[in-house]
């Protein structure tokens, strides 16, 4: 399995890649997740909140070595994404997610 959690210039996140893989996401629909909170946060005047907590990357897809966009995501902008999966297999992995950025 995937490390759930990585250090990423010195802090502590996950990415929108292993969180689609986590909750048996598409990985778009994760991006689309994120993209709509990162929204919220800007209708809420809370756009620094999550700038600092949602950084906007890429990754090279392995079969076509295209670009693709993600997200690296602190403990708290995870948080955020994952209060909407609300499914019994969702809360299972908040617990493990939250379990590892806590160690």
């Amino acid at each position: 399995m995937k490390d759930l959690v990585f250090v990423e210039n010195n802090e502590v996140v996950t990415d929108s890649l292993v969180i689609a893989e986590m909750f048996g996401k598409d990985h778009n629909k994760v991006v689309r997740d994120i993209e709509n909170q990162i929204s919220k946060l800007k209708e809420a005047g809370e756009e620094k909140w999550g700038v600092a907590n949602f950084g906007a990357t890429q990754y090279q897809h392995p079969q076509n070595k295209q670009l693709y966009p993600k997200y690296n995501l602190t403990e708290d902008g995870f948080a955020i994404v994952a209060m909407s999966y609300t499914t019994p297999e969702a809360m299972k992995m908040k617990v493990k997610f939250i379990q590892e950025f806590k160690r």
